[in-house]
């Protein structure tokens, strides 16, 4: 038996942070995902790199940034959406290494299988959330990939190799469609269709620990949860949702379960991303990530203290162009610090705000008559740095813009 861990990626689509309870989520309880923060390390500052499904889902696989992997928006109907070829994300050097490879759920990267696993039972995206069996009863989409993904689990008890299995929810995506009792669950919610879905997927999330426990494999296997991007539940920037760079939006839950109680319990307010998940599977699994890898690993959070990290984290975004006056998709680089957030956009005014006095980024601290030049100059050389260590056009181009206007 190998001693390297088993991997178990679980993922939501567009959850925000404050829908679970170790985060300070209040309008549902989530004992499942609590349950594993218990066992884990628990990142308080998670982001995506870009509000997009495919993208997004590039970026957690491939560790680089969209300008990156190419792929820079959803994509439907074609078989696959990675130029590189699906090899260039984490699975390829997995299954080199001999792991077991099994994928549930939501893809978002292709119509096709991509010929990476084991076992593939995954879909690109847009398929109902209920399913209909053939003597017409429903199911919920997500409590049957709880079965396959613990149908799994159970038969890896005495394998020879260790497994990678992602299970990808689709919920709480659009249509929030939950089963009734768990909208009941968050009737007095803000959104009972969207807080139920994720007290439905967090039932989801005990079932695969609890499959874990049983099977004994526990002890063995490093889990990840996390989301794709999160969205806005009042509609402040247009019709979309999602598509811009509010924290209500980038900001996601991300936990790292580690084999044997490693820094159970523990909690850190660094600035982690989706671009860390693949170098800390690989970390884990022994190859090195791909290069470039614009991500890395967060194992050293697990040895305590603070170990030396970034400092800020540079956000991308690609608006929807029915969404703009001219029909044009406006192109936007953020960059987040612990207390900052400094947003540029094309043909737009640029934005700051102080994230400690106004963390719902209502303020823009560049708008009146006392604009503060001098923080967002420093914002904006900070951007041009994390654009520039990661070859990122867009991101260079914004930054120059901002210090051109002094």
């Amino acid at each position: 038996m190998s001693d390297r861990p088993n991997l178990l990626v679980v993922m939501t689509d567009q959850q925000r942070t404050d829908t679970v309870g170790c985060l300070g989520g209040r309008h549902v309880r989530t004992p499942g995902i609590d349950r594993l923060a218990a066992r884990g390390i628990l990142f308080e500052r998670a982001f995506t790199p870009v509000p997009m499904c495919s993208p997004a889902r590039a970026s957690l696989w491939t560790g680089l940034y969209p300008h990156g992997h190419g792929v820079e928006d959803n994509v439907y109907r074609i078989p696959r959406a990675l130029p590189q070829g699906d090899e260039r994300t984490v699975f390829g050097p997995l299954r080199r290494a001999g792991y077991r490879l099994a994928y549930v759920g939501k893809w978002h990267l292709g119509e096709a299988d991509p010929g990476l696993f084991d076992l593939w039972d995954g879909y690109n995206s847009l398929e109902p959330q209920w399913l209909t069996r053939p003597d017409g009863a429903r199911t919920y989409r997500s409590f049957a990939e709880t079965d396959r993904a613990a149908g799994f689990l159970g038969g890896q008890k005495e394998a020879d190799r260790p497994f990678c299995l992602v299970v990808s929810y689709y919920p709480p995506h659009p249509p929030y469609d939950p089963p009734a009792e768990y909208r009941a669950l968050a009737a007095a919610s803000p959104l009972p269709g969207y807080f139920g879905a994720v007290a439905a997927i967090d039932a989801c999330v005990v079932r695969l620990l609890d499959a874990l426990d049983a099977s004994g494999l526990a002890g063995r296997t490093a889990i990840v949860f996390c989301s794709d991007h999160a969205q806005l539940l009042a509609l402040r920037d247009g019709p979309n949702p999602k598509r811009n760079l509010y924290d209500e939006t980038v900001r996601i839950p991300m936990i790292l379960a580690l084999p044997g109680g490693r820094a159970a319990g523990t909690r850190t307010a660094a600035l982690v991303s989706l671009l860390d998940v693949t170098p800390t599977l690989l970390a884990l699994a022994g190859p090195p990530p791909p290069q470039p890898c614009h991500g890395a690993s967060l194992l050293p959070f697990a040895d305590g203290g603070s170990p030396p990290w970034r400092d800020a984290f540079l956000l991308q975004n690609t608006t929807r162009p029915e969404h703009e006056a001219k029909r044009m998709a406006r192109r936007e680089r953020g960059l987040r610090t612990a207390a900052a957030k400094l947003v540029v956009a094309e043909r737009r005014m640029p934005a700051l705000y102080d994230l400690d006095a106004d963390p719902e980024e209502r303020c823009n601290l560049l708008a009146g008559e006392s604009p503060q030049r001098e923080r967002a100059r420093d914002l904006a050389l900070r951007m041009r740095a994390a654009a520039e260590a990661v070859a990122d056009p867009i991101g260079l181009a914004a930054a120059d813009a901002m210090l051109r206007r002094g």
